[in-house]
């Protein structure tokens, strides 16, 4: 029985990675079983004659960040913009977030290109698996069932991040891990995932700000020093240091590259998604199709629990497995245009009911130790508001810029409301399987 506590969370991270599985084996049947499917590179970057090893290339295309990350795990320590027959966009920014590639690069042996695409596959599998893990024991340590560390891992968004090798599964996983040691006070520990995130995305620097609040506002309050500051503060100095000497190498300042485009005011870059996709397109046989498929899964759900004695779990999970089906063979039978647009204010409106969410629970349950992961997701939340339109130009993008927001809300409901928790698990139901269509499709 001690054992208990230790076996759930590892059960639920391999059920986590073995689902995963299912996907990324699919995936590569449709791709002749070739792992550089996940790369997704285009010609307009890669030089295919100056490749180190044979990749699938789409034509008249600039792929996608998967490419840049390849490129980076092949030599993490390099000083060129071109090289491996790969030209990297934006080099100060893609090197800021050198973490996952770093890691790429040393399971593959120094860069392997035969190994290499397959550990990129790997060790986004492994993370999903990490996410969940934790999760699960976020959620023991309050008595709520370990399960509810699955909602971490089933964000809809983390199948565009596993499908296009990038850098949110990575980075989650290390911010997550840090947050587990810095609930439980082991500042030292926590630390140390904390740098491995912020060396992966930027972004996740705002779980280690939140706590520092806390603790600076305590300080002030006390007039006291608190010595867990020290192990807090780590990681922005890390971050800081390592910005400056990509500054240096590159001549632009990491930080410059991104937000200048991609942050502005607040609602304004929605607005214009939503209206985009709303305006002048078919929307209503999307929308009957995803109706329809829903009251199935509830008319299952029902008759399951009531006419044949299922449990209530058992009946959920039969009632949304018939309704992934559903969606998965009728949204295949909508033109692709009329399904697409559909899918981009399905998950526009996913975002904002999870914020609605969180944020009622939030301030309906303020507990103390909860504020400071409360003060990063509103920090992330307020973020995501303000994002701009070359984030909201397809869901890859906002889903991918989501995950932050999505996680700390996640995190936030599983330890605190058992209703929030119930809520958030079926609308992740109703996303997670027009993700999979849509990242299978497109």
């Amino acid at each position: 029985m001690e054992s208990a506590p230790f076996k759930a969370p590892v059960f639920l991270a391999a059920l986590a990675i073995f689902v995963y599985s299912i996907l990324v084996v699919s995936h590569l049947s449709r791709a002749n079983w070739d792992p550089s499917v996940f790369i997704v590179a285009g010609d307009k970057v890669v030089n295919k004659k100056a490749l180190s090893a044979p990749i699938i290339i789409i034509p008249n295309s600039k792929g996608y960040d998967g490419e840049y990350y390849y490129r980076l795990a092949l030599n993490p320590f390099t000083s060129k913009r071109s090289e491996y027959g790969i030209t990297i966009d934006a080099p100060s920014l893609r090197m800021s977030r050198v973490g996952y590639p770093f890691l790429a690069w040393a399971l593959s042996g120094g860069g392997n290109p035969a190994l290499l695409r397959w550990v990129l596959i790997g060790i986004n599998l492994v993370g999903l698996g990490v996410i969940v893990g934790a999760g699960a024991k976020l959620a023991a340590r309050v008595g709520n069932p370990p399960w509810f560390g699955l909602l971490l891992g089933f964000y809809p968004g983390f199948v565009f991040t596993l499908l296009r090798d990038t850098t949110e599964i990575v980075a989650t996983a290390f911010a997550v891990l840090g947050l587990l040691f810095a609930l439980r006070l082991s500042f030292w520990t926590a630390a140390l995932f904390w740098v491995g995130a912020v060396l992966t995305r930027e972004t996740t620097l705002l779980y280690s700000l939140g706590f520092a609040c806390v603790v600076v506002f305590n300080m002030v309050k006390s007039r006291r020093w608190h010595p867990q500051i020290i192990p807090i503060a780590v990681p922005g100095v890390i971050f800081c240091v390592w910005q400056y000497l990509l500054f240096i190498r590159w001549g632009v300042l990491p930080l410059k590259t991104d937000t200048g485009k991609n942050i502005g005011f607040p609602f304004f870059g929605i607005w214009h998604f939503l209206t985009r996709n709303v305006t002048g397109h078919h929307l209503g046989a999307f929308v009957a199709i995803c109706f329809f498929a829903a009251l199935v899964w509830f008319a299952v759900q029902l008759v399951g629990r009531f006419a044949f004695r299922f449990s209530s779990r058992a009946s959920s999970l039969l009632g949304w497995l018939i309704y992934a089906i559903l969606i998965q063979t009728l949204l295949r039978s909508l033109p692709f245009d009329s399904a697409l647009h559909g899918f981009y204010v399905g998950a526009t409106l996913f975002c904002a009911l999870l914020i609605c969410v969180v944020a009622v629970t939030v301030y309906r349950r303020s507990a103390t130790p909860y504020m400071p992961v409360a003060l990063t997701w509103t920090g992330y939340a307020v973020l995501f508001v303000c994002l701009l339109g070359p984030v909201w130009s397809e869901p890859y993008s906002f889903l991918r810029a989501f995950s932050d927001c999505y996680v700390t809300g996640m995190i936030l409901i599983i330890q605190t409301s058992l209703l929030s928790t119930y809520t958030a698990s079926y609308l992740i139901g109703l996303m997670l399987p027009q993700a999979i269509w849509y990242g299978s499709a497109a």
